[in-house]
């Protein structure tokens, strides 16, 4: 079996699979499905399959080969928020504007309902595409390939209530199939190590380049059938509405501009100003809090700015100190999340982040003691993690890497109690006396004890 035995290289089979993938089902749909299409329609195909193959193309042959993280995380498939996933965010998003828009001309009806439910799912998929959302739905993949049935099951009703369109439902059908095969089946496939059947690997062979082709390709044939259902519709819409499919792929793309802007936006609107540099010259920039201490909890919105390149493998953290005892009564820690990226203006664009963070208090934290709320950065390195200098700050510097974002007392349940009650005295410094506890009566020689609240 040794001798039988046939070294080979990822690049290698990334190459025949793409070949075959995109040679078979593509070639199928330009023979008998692309000439069926209005010529705009057939435009937007073309357009979509283009970048799509180019994409796959120049990862495949690792054209780009650079020092910067910037650059290579650009055409990673595995990362986020770069060109391929901006590409299957924008051809998801055409796909449920496309049904969408279906639904509107349909005028009504079972079809109208179908379309409408379709283009929905779509947009919610080209959310998820792009922010993750499944990330924090439990089972997801068993919810979504349940979805998938019922969607194929309804679209073969809708089928056989319409034989005219039939070859578009199927065109549809196939390529949810081919799209499951890639989100679903390939990420549950353990990955090969060393060999798999007659042929030897140098290293474990990764599926993730196949399974993000086969979601490309399988979305793809989705847009195509959408079109198609355009094509032929038995009203066929006006000159100006059958260009309107060429903008949708503009207009997902200015929601993502928009979403890049939105954190500059808060930052202007509803945000408290701050101003710290760190050593790795990120500044902060603003924060905005929801204190509920007495629930519990504290909800906090930061903004910072930095280049884009700086901003990986970085994460923040929150912490709530005892001021006499310097004890952390309660942390959060998190890596920064980098979805209002504006990959297209490049690596030294400095860009404001927002990021979001709920830090839980523990009911065993001591009352009526001070407090500081404390943000701190920090890296990864070959020993841990290192926490970022402050350079500079406007707000107090704690410990040379913690900004005191404020200061908190937790009040006591019997504090809270007395609140009602008038105080005994307000001084002009802040501090009210509430409530003294003093003996009845006492001896000379004996010890008085006081309490003041």
């Amino acid at each position: 079996m040794n001798d039988l035995a046939i070294e080979v290289s990822a690049e290698a089979l990334n190459w025949i699979y793409l070949l075959l993938l995109y040679t078979t089902v593509g070639g199928m749909a330009y023979r008998w499905l692309m000439p069926r299409l209005t010529p705009n329609a057939r435009i937007l195909a073309a357009v979509f399959l283009a970048a799509q193959i180019l994409v796959l193309v120049l990862i495949v042959s690792q054209t780009i080969d650079s020092p910067s993280h910037f650059v290579r995380g650009l055409w990673e498939l595995r990362s986020e928020w770069n060109a391929p996933s901006t590409l299957a965010f924008t051809q998801l998003a055409t796909v449920g504007a496309l049904a969408l828009m279906l639904g509107w001309l349909a005028r009504g009806g079972g079809r109208c309902l179908y379309f409408a439910a379709l283009g929905l799912l779509f947009l919610f998929l080209s959310i998820d595409e792009y922010f993750k959302v499944h990330e924090t739905i439990d089972h997801w993949h068993i919810k979504y390939a349940a979805a998938g049935i019922i969607v194929a099951a309804i679209s073969l009703f809708v089928a056989w209530r319409a034989p005219k369109t039939r070859i578009w439902t199927a065109c549809l059908l196939i390529g949810l199939a081919i799209s499951a095969m890639g989100a679903i089946l390939f990420e549950l496939v353990y990955p090969p190590c060393f060999s798999l059947a007659f042929l030897r690997f140098d290293n474990c062979f990764e599926l993730y380049f196949w399974e993000e082709a086969a979601e490309f390709l399988g979305i793809w044939l989705v847009l195509l059938a959408m079109l198609g259902f355009f094509s032929e519709l038995p009203l066929s819409p006006s000159r100006r509405m059958r260009l309107v499919p060429l903008a949708m792929p503009g207009l997902a793309l200015l929601f993502l501009v928009l979403n890049a802007l939105l954190p500059s936006l808060e930052l202007a609107l509803i945000a408290r100003p701050a101003a710290a540099t760190m050593e790795n010259g990120l500044r902060f920039r603003g924060y905005r809090l929801n204190e509920r201490a007495d629930d519990g909890w504290i909800a906090a919105r930061l903004y910072f700015s930095a280049r884009q390149e700086d901003y990986k493998w970085l994460g923040f953290s929150l912490r709530l100190v005892d001021q006499m005892t310097g004890r952390s009564v309660a942390s959060q820690n998190a890596w920064f999340d980098r979805q209002h990226s504006l990959w297209i203006l490049g690596a030294g664009f400095e860009q404001v982040y927002r990021q979001m963070m709920t830090l839980s208090i523990p009911p065993e934290t001591p009352p009526n003691r001070a407090y500081w709320l404390l943000l701190s950065l920090w890296r990864p390195n070959t020993e841990g993690y290192v926490d970022q200098a402050v350079l500079a700050s406007d707000h107090r510097i704690i410990g040379k890497s913690q900004v005191a974002l404020g200061e908190l007392v937790l009040p006591s349940k019997a504090s809270q109690a007395q609140a009602a009650a008038p105080a005994l005295a307000d001084f002009d410094i802040g501090f009210t006396l509430e409530s003294a506890h003093l003996p009845e009566q006492v001896q000379a020689g004996e010890t008085l004890n006081m309490r003041f609240s």
